[in-house]
Parts: structure tokens; C-alpha cells; sequence
């Protein structure tokens, strides 16, 4: 259900909050890394019916923008072009969250915004 999935979401965003050194380096399968399969996972969240859900996927991301693992490195484009879609969103909550993605982006990679 929606709720359920709401919860979800909402659990891989203190997850990504409070460990996110460890998810940079936690091994996924076939010897990836588990943000490879996170990062475009959360992206494809970014057209989702639920606003909150938009928020909870974009938070998640944000939490590795500073880092920048190599799997954000290698999706970077898909999410500043996620990043156009999601400013004009009706939901205030996801637009905070795409200012704060804007002004981490300014400080590590100011040269995928121009």
C-alpha cells in the first residue's frame, strides 16, 4: 500500500541519515558497491504520485552529495536533471529538499549545474 511504502521510504532516509559512511561502503552484489543499486533505485522514485515519497528518495540522495561516491558521480546527470523536474513540485517539502541538493551541489560540482 502507499502507507506502507510512505514507512519505507521513510526508513531508507534515517538509514541514509545516520549511516550513510557505512552505505558508501557497504558491498552490493556481483562485487558492486550497495549505492550503485540504491542511487538509481532512489532517482526513479523522483516521479512518484506520493510527494512524500518524491522527499524521502531526494533526501536520501542528498545525504551523499558532499561524499560523492562514485555511484552518484557516475548518475550525477540523471540527477541534476531530476533535481529540474522536482523544482517545480507542488510539495514545498520536496522543493526544500532540492534548494539543499542545489547548495551541496555548488560546493562539490559547480560545474554540472552551468
Amino acid at each position: 500500500t502507499l502507507t506502507e511504502c510512505e514507512g519505507a521510504f521513510g526508513a531508507f532516509q534515517k538509514i541514509c541519515e545516520d549511516s550513510s559512511d557505512q552505505l558508501e561502503t557497504l558491498p552490493g552484489a556481483n562485487g558492486t558497491k550497495a549505492l550503485d543499486t540504491l542511487i538509481p533505485l532512489f532517482m526513479q522514485y523522483f516521479k512518484h504520485s506520493s510527494s512524500k515519497i518524491r522527499s524521502c528518495a531526494l533526501a536520501c540522495i542528498n545525504q551523499f552529495i558532499i561524499n560523492l561516491p562514485p555511484a552518484l558521480l557516475e548518475n550525477l546527470g540523471n540527477f541534476v536533471q531530476g533535481l529540474t523536474l522536482l523544482a517545480s513540485d507542488d510539495d514545498p517539502e520536496v522543493r526544500k529538499n532540492v534548494c539543499r541538493a542545489l547548495v551541496m551541489l555548488l560546493e562539490v560540482r559547480v560545474d554540472h549545474l552551468a
